[in-house]
């Protein structure tokens, strides 16, 4: 959702920064893993996306823009590997009056995996397909200074997830088939971005930023319910939970040259005692217009 949320830029010779016209494209690496514990088992994720997007002025300070992305992504856990491929689109509506900015944001899209799962029996593999839609509220504020400016904003998110029915083949006695699931979660991240200014030769300029806070999820837990396919057993169910706080960090740097084309990197991390989450973005757009 944050590839929808922000396309400023410094206004003047000062750090007030404005949303603008622009087009651009950017490529996220994630690496996600989940520690094992008593009631969850462990995971690993690895996940890269392409994404293109584009924001107009509709109105005076009325944006709106939107985005297409395509992500392949690999998770493994003991004795499980599954290989996805998402497609997705949003749209984004922002009012941006300096100092103040609030934004708007819907992303959906479907995830199309190939899941082999290891049992006494060879090898079980399904093709589990999702949906799922998210939407996101931003509220900020700017303070700005001759050099830096400190940014409080507050994110409220809520996601809803469809898993589709899946049956597995290739394991005879051990394959399963499992029903199919909705998950809704709501999570709030209060953050705050510090970050400054640096003119340097031939008229660019360089901001570097590090913004630091904390989220708070309420559901997200996924029930999934299964039952042996050739075997007159009774169903059973599995819980994988989430957890309920998270510390966030993002560090980044953003290069625009005196003729506005920009190249940005950032990293970020959420993590809560076993989980953690960490992303590396590079991004710059295809055509500018302030």
């Amino acid at each position: 959702m944050n590839r929808m949320m922000s396309c400023p830029t410094f206004v003047g010779e000062n750090t007030i920064r404005r949303e603008g016209n622009c087009t651009w494209t950017r490529v996220d690496t994630n690496w996600t893993s989940r520690d094992g514990t008593a009631s969850d088992e462990a995971y690993r994720i690895r996940q890269t996306t392409l994404t293109v997007g584009g924001q107009h002025e509709i109105a005076r300070n009325w944006f709106q823009g939107g985005t297409l992305d395509y992500s392949y992504g690999k998770t493994t856990a003991s004795g499980v590997r599954a290989y996805r491929d998402t497609y997705a689109g949003g749209l984004a509506s922002k009012y941006n009056n300096a100092p103040w900015q609030i934004s708007m944001a819907v992303h959906a899209g479907v995830d199309n995996s190939r899941m082999s799962r290891d049992t006494l029996d060879g090898t079980a593999k399904s093709t589990p397909d999702a949906a799922f839609v998210a939407g996101r509220l931003r509220a900020a504020y700017e303070f700005s200074q001759p050099s830096w400016y400190l940014r409080p904003y507050v994110d409220l998110d809520v996601n809803h997830v469809r898993q589709k029915r899946y049956q597995e083949s290739g394991s005879d006695l051990f394959d399963l088939k499992v029903t199919g699931n909705r998950t809704m979660s709501y999570m709030v991240s209060p953050m705050l971005e510090l970050g400054g200014r640096h003119d340097l030769k031939g008229g660019a300029t360089l901001r570097s930023y590090v913004a630091a806070g904390a989220s708070f999820l309420s559901g997200g837990d996924v029930v999934t319910s299964m039952q042996l396919s050739n075997v007159n057993a009774a169903p059973f169910s599995l819980r994988s939970g989430m957890p309920r706080t998270y510390g966030n960090l993002a560090a980044g740097l953003e290069y625009v040259t005196a003729k506005k084309w920009e190249l940005k990197t950032e990293y970020a991390l959420r993590a809560s005692g076993h989980y953690r989450d960490q992303a590396l973005t590079l991004g710059r757009p295809i055509g500018f217009e302030r």
